[in-house]
């Protein structure tokens, strides 16, 4: 197991000196917005850093190295690809911790992707009113998870009011969900300066449940296997799951327009 963690790791640390002097910049940068413009052009060193662990679970698929790095890729591989790295672990690394915590990231990612009934949930919002999941039937729900810190989130807000104004007279509700659970006051200010007209909650997070790996009920991202900001869930009328979309906004106009556009 060390022989091959340290063979991932020089083959890692060839791409990080590629690109050392933007990782520098990253790690110095505090301010939000130009550390999202570095991150962007820094995408081709995560494709590629990404890329380097997505071979090595290809060539050791019952690799305890691979049980170890899966874990860092449950938010960016699709459903599909992380089912089939967990199924080609073996029976005995499937019931290793880093197996088991794997196995219970497949099933929440599997209830928040499409195919699967949304996963009720109550909360209260942004005006101190009760607001339940289920009070929705019978619409489309755009649930978008988002926060006040995450700069793309902030980026796609204006869209996503165009998105609204076009079709909530049609039958489409969204409802955002924050990840600002220790920062109430920028959560309201966000909302208030982008002028978001649609409901809004607090994910429901409690932080030392998530450090100890305790369930958590009240937390809504864990009901959808929400890893990234943003991440938008639509509901069908019956409570459906029909479509699960990142940052991209193309994939998501174009399923609105199916359903909306006749």
């Amino acid at each position: 197991m060390q022989e091959e963690y340290q063979s991932l790791t020089r083959l890692k640390n060839k791409v990080e000196e590629k690109y050392k002097k933007q990782l520098d910049s990253l790690r110095i940068e505090k301010d939000n917005e130009k550390n999202a413009a570095i991150k962007k052009r820094l995408a081709p060193y995560f494709a590629e850093m990404d890329m380097q662990d997505y071979v090595f679970f290809d060539k050791h698929p019952k690799s305890y190295v691979t049980a170890y790095m899966l874990r860092f890729h449950v938010g960016d591989l699709t459903l599909d690809s992380l089912d089939l790295f967990y199924s080609r672990l073996g029976a005995a690394l499937q019931q290793s911790f880093y197996g088991k915590y794997i196995d219970e990231e497949i099933a929440r990612l599997r209830g928040g992707s499409p195919g699967s009934k949304a996963k009720n949930f109550e909360a209260i919002d942004i005006i101190g009113n009760k607001l339940s999941l289920a009070d929705f039937k019978g619409k489309y729900v755009l649930i978008d998870f988002w926060a006040s810190w995450c700069s793309p989130c902030r980026k796609g807000n204006p869209h996503l009011k165009e998105l609204y104004a076009t079709y909530k007279d049609k039958g489409m509700e969204i409802i955002g969900i924050s990840d600002d659970d220790r920062n109430h006051d920028a959560w309201k200010k966000a909302v208030e300066k982008d002028g978001l007209p649609w409901k809004h909650v607090l994910r429901g997070l409690d932080i030392q449940k998530k450090l100890s790996n305790e369930p958590n009920d009240r937390d809504i991202s864990e009901k959808f296997g929400i890893h990234t900001l943003p991440t938008k869930i639509l509901i069908d009328p019956f409570g459906m799951i029909i479509g699960r979309y990142g940052e991209e906004e193309e994939a998501l106009d174009i399923k609105l327009k199916e359903i909306f556009i006749k």
